[in-house]
């Protein structure tokens, strides 16, 4: 009867270390259950994206558009620093910038050539109550080497008067001025204006502007 508490003994630690073996094998080093399934490991998320949608491609001569609030996609109100590095970016740099007289009404404190174009810039300090920024543009007759920018319906200088009144229906007026003709397009988000050579279908374009008209 004296060796039971012995052997008791013995039983008790050959099951204890039978369940030390078992557990070493299943968290072993080598990041792999000894346990039929495995064991499922996780890895930190990838960082997401950038989401295309959510960037501005460069601007360029061939994506912008003539608009009654803007040279889209640069709108009326533009802060003026954006504004024209946009514009550098898509025409090179101005080819003059001429400082609009001090008092002057026109409401632009300067303007920039690009060619036939005229970009008119108010740069303007905090609290004056007038609007900043890009404020207006206008599109001169041809000249060499001259921008062909066109409204999101396909008109620019030197479309047809038919042409306009096909685009915009009964938005469009022409009134008769002195040599030729004043064109006037009505839109949600402001108005173009500008100049033909005659009231008939087959009359031209010859410029077309909106916003802030510095000049004659």
């Amino acid at each position: 009867m004296s060796d039971m508490p012995v052997l008791r003994f013995s039983r008790v630690a050959l099951i204890a270390l039978s369940l030390t073996l078992l557990l070493a094998g299943c968290t072993s080093g080598n990041g792999h259950s000894s346990l039929t399934g495995g064991v499922v490991t996780t890895s930190a998320a990838p960082s997401p994206a950038t989401d295309p949608s959510t960037t501005s491609p460069p601007l360029t001569a061939a994506s912008m558009v003539l608009s009654a609030d803007g040279l889209r996609p640069l709108s009326f109100g533009t802060q003026a620093a954006h504004a024209l590095s946009a514009l550098t970016q898509a025409l090179g740099h101005a080819e003059t910038v001429t400082r609009v007289t001090p008092g002057s009404t026109c409401g632009a404190t300067r303007t920039f050539r690009w060619k036939n174009l005229d970009v008119f810039v108010n740069e303007v300090g905090p609290g004056s109550g007038a609007l900043a920024g890009i404020v207006g543009w206008s599109l001169g007759a041809p000249a060499p080497a001259s921008l062909d920018l066109r409204t999101d319906r396909g008109i620019g200088v030197g479309s047809t008067v038919a042409a306009v009144k096909a685009a915009y229906g009964a938005s469009v007026s022409l009134v008769r001025a002195a040599p030729g003709a004043v064109v006037k397009i009505t839109a949600p988000s402001g108005v173009i204006t500008g100049q033909a050579d005659g009231l008939g279908d087959a009359n031209k374009v010859q410029s077309l502007r909106a916003g802030v008209f510095c000049g004659a």
